[in-house]
């Protein structure tokens, strides 16, 4: 039995093989598996991981669970480092488990992957959130596949794998599953992503006509810019406003008792339940504690929230190439949740326990 809960451990740091046949937990800390490295998972042999960094350009064999992630952070590259993962069994990634994934043409010399890939041969479970790490020479129209499956792809706290999809859009991403042989020979189900396009910026001679009549000619996205209140209603709901009944939430949120520490990342996004209503949805962040919720579609909604953090990490030689962990602060057993919202404005606050 092994227990990793700090502190960093490297495994086939260029490549090898190897068949485990004893309990590897990961409770915190930095493992790293090399790529080319080629690792089963054999009779009595399991791999769960609760907390820390699971950094593997590799390949794992597992079988029916031994292989769970139910915390902590899988990376197949790294943050900023592009990689691949091939679990040639079974994977579950649930709880409070985060995929990191780097989007963009790290090495224009080399353009053969673009993105992240989680490969998986047998049955695949998510529960995980989808946690971006865009890089330069990204165009916000590209859709990139994160995740490719030979079955189909299930879920354990969502109603539905698209109900998970879905929930995504509170990463800034808008993430879809779909059955598509073409792309990945022997890999049907792909979990595909692109930016939201909330977080388009227009071109200036754009702005002009925002200000004037809201018209929009000519729109330019970039990755890393939100657009001011005003305009963003304007480009999502047009200058009049939304044309269905809405109303603004504002209020606090705690996390366990607490403030959400000020060095986190967090939001709030609130998205209409009705099927047919489903792209209704709006986001905004939480800074020190509180937030403003504008133009929250009427009728009954799901809230999500999203809370991560960026920590140095804690392997001496992750720190020396800069790379940072990111940690879910969302508790485990925290899932999404209904309510109605009507009126004009509505005080809401929420306690994340």
């Amino acid at each position: 039995t092994l227990n990793v809960s700090g502190k960093g451990l490297y495994i086939g740091k260029q490549s090898g093989s190897g068949t485990w046949s004893s309990t590897f937990t990961q409770e915190g800390g930095s493992v790293n598996i090399g790529s080319g490295t080629n690792i089963t998972l054999g009779e009595g042999g399991s791999y769960t991981m609760t907390g820390g960094t699971l950094n593997t350009p590799a390949i794992i064999g597992s079988t029916n669970e031994n292989f769970k992630i139910t915390g902590g952070l899988l990376s197949p590259g790294g943050k900023g480092t592009i990689g691949q993962t091939h679990v040639t069994g079974d994977l579950k990634l649930t709880g409070e488990s985060s995929y990191l994934v780097t989007m963009g043409n790290i090495s224009p010399d080399n353009l053969s992957m673009d993105s992240d890939l989680l490969l998986v041969d047998g049955l695949l479970t998510l529960d995980t959130l989808l946690t971006p790490d865009f890089v330069d020479n990204i165009s916000a129209e590209d859709e990139f596949v994160l995740i490719a499956s030979k079955n189909p792809i299930q879920t354990e706290a969502y109603e539905n794998i698209d109900d998970w999809a879905f929930a995504q859009i509170s990463q800034g991403i808008i993430a879809a599953v779909k059955q598509d042989s073409s792309l990945i020979a022997g890999y049907n189900y792909l979990v595909t992503a692109r930016l939201n396009n909330d977080t388009s910026v227009p071109e200036p001679s754009t702005w002009v006509l925002l200000v004037l009549g809201c018209g929009i000619l000519f729109w330019r996205k970039k990755k890393t810019a939100v657009l001011p209140a005003l305009a963003l209603s304007c480009v999502l709901t047009g200058c009049g406003g939304p044309s269905y009944p809405v109303c603004t939430w504002e209020g606090t949120v705690s996390l366990k008792g607490e403030p959400v520490p000020a060095g986190a990342t967090a939001s709030i996004t609130v998205s209409s339940t009705n099927p047919k209503t489903a792209s209704r949805s709006v986001s905004a962040p939480i800074v020190d504690g509180k937030y403003v919720l504008e133009n929250v579609p009427q009728g009954e909604v799901l809230v999500q929230f999203n809370i991560v953090q960026e920590t140095p990490a804690k392997n001496p030689e992750d720190a020396a190439r800069g790379m940072t962990d990111v940690k879910n602060l969302m508790p485990r057993k925290f899932k999404p949740f209904t309510e109605t919202a009507n009126g004009d404005a509505i005080d809401k606050n929420f306690e994340i326990k």
